[in-house]
């Protein structure tokens, strides 16, 4: 498998860990997101961003005449409510993103917790003020291929769009400033689980300010 080694982030933006957690806790999130009912429909049309910020003269790439367009839901109270659940995860995940960094960041999000399901999606988009590194977990227990939900990504200097399954206990760490394209087909009507993921990013300064109207959340200084 490909970008399963450190220097992939900085080289091609992308850099996959299999097995992150301990299995008793990776288990632990996945039970809680499975049973919450605590989760908040997303559902996002914006018919300017192909037009500007996401324009592209790559081939086979959405056109200024179509909309971005993206369905969700997200959980904003599940880390508030088990804090030391999401506290030893966070633990966890930040000496990657201090080091992926040179310890450079002081600011985080806290763990935020989506589901996918039938007919969700992210259309092509790339992250552009959310960060210097981001990263996803996935907490879906034998994701199939055929089930969509996938993490899409272009490599420009390839011309090639790569896949990543939502594989359980797997997390992606993203190099935000080489901001790769990328996109998350909907999940289909025979998927037998519930997609689930916990995202977050990481800034070497308070974005809060700028993305309180996001979904994104407030950032947070250690």
């Amino acid at each position: 498998m490909e970008f399963i080694n450190k220097k992939d982030f900085y080289e091609s933006g992308l850099w996959i860990v299999d097995n992150f957690l301990p299995l008793d806790l990776a288990n632990q999130l996945s039970e809680l997101m499975l049973a919450s009912n605590d989760y908040t429909r997303i559902e996002q049309v914006r018919d300017r961003h192909y037009k500007t910020f996401l324009k592209t003269e790559f081939a086979n790439f959405p056109t200024i005449k179509e909309n971005y367009q993206a369905s969700f839901e997200k959980n904003e109270g599940i880390v508030d409510q088990h804090l030391s659940i999401f506290r030893s995860f966070h633990l966890l995940v930040r000496p990657f993103l201090k080091d992926l960094t040179e310890n450079e960041v002081k600011f985080y999000t806290k763990p935020l917790c989506y589901k996918m399901l039938t007919g969700d999606h992210l259309r092509l988009h790339k992250d552009l003020y959310a960060g210097g590194v981001g990263y996803t977990f996935y907490a879906s227990k034998n994701w199939c291929w055929d089930w969509g939900g996938t993490f899409n990504f272009y490599l420009p200097e390839k011309d090639e769009m790569r896949q990543v399954l939502p594989k359980f206990n797997r997390i992606i760490f993203r190099n935000e400033k080489i901001k790769l394209f990328h996109f998350v087909p909907p999940v289909t009507p025979y998927a037998q689980l519930e997609r689930l993921s916990i995202n977050g990013w990481a800034s070497v300064e308070d974005k809060s300010e700028e993305l309180k109207n996001k979904t994104i959340g407030e950032y947070y200084r250690e």
